[in-house]
Parts: C-alpha cells; structure tokens; sequence
C-alpha cells in the first residue's frame, strides 16, 4: 500500500489549503482547517478509527489509527452508500454501472462514460 499526500488550494475558500490523502493513488481523504488550532479529516471511506493513548510507545505520543475502505459510493437521501462490488461499471469499476443491450445482446454492466467511450470506439472501426 502506498501513501501520498498532495497540498492543494480549498476549491471555495481563496487562501486556504488543503491536504489530500492519497491511498494506492486514489483520494481516501482530505484534511481541512478547523477553527485556529484544529485539523479535520474528512472522507466517505473510513471504517474504523481507533484511538491510542500512546502510553506503550515510544515516545508516548497519542495517534489516531484510521481503516479506509476505499470503495466507491454515492450520497442518497444525504447518507453515503457503497456500491455494492457487482452493481459497479464492469470497465471502470469506480462508478455505478447499468445492465447495457446493444442490438438486443446483454452487454454488461457500465457507467454512462464508459459506455458512450465504447460506442464511440465500435463506430469507429470500419469492418
């Protein structure tokens, strides 16, 4: 597993940076200002937090243990629900997916994206 991060300017808020926790290359979180000495973390993607005294460590500093599980999701009825592994676009495996028919033939299941790139990529072609 890989962990980067990347210091970027707040999208709304001129001024103000941001941090993007990177996991694998993918966004599992971002950390934000709060208030003049506070950080928060914020992301879709944590499953568990777990919080330590630091008092077996050496030095005994207090951490913060956090699980991502970095599956994609959608925002329904303002609550964040994964997308279940067998209801994600069979290409891109990021993004919802719908079962598609081209011609009459079951295609498969794909985003809208991905499905209008491989429509496009099919018209293409002169046989």
């Amino acid at each position: 597993m890989s962990v980067d991060f990347v210091v970027r300017d707040h999208s709304i808020l001129p001024d103000t940076k941001i941090v993007e926790i990177l996991v694998n290359g993918e966004v599992a979180a971002v950390i934000y200002p709060d208030g003049l000495q506070g950080v928060k973390l914020v992301s879709p993607h944590i499953s568990k937090v777990t919080q330590k005294d630091g008092s077996a460590d050496l030095p005994p500093i207090p951490a913060i243990l956090i699980d991502f599980d970095p599956k994609p999701y959608i925002i329904e009825d303002g609550k964040i629900k994964k997308i279940p592994e067998d209801e994600l676009c069979q290409t891109c495996k990021k993004r919802p997916g719908t079962l598609r028919k081209d011609n009459g033939l079951e295609c498969g299941r794909h985003c809208d994206e991905c499905w209008s790139d491989m429509l496009d990529g099919a018209r293409s072609k002169s046989w």
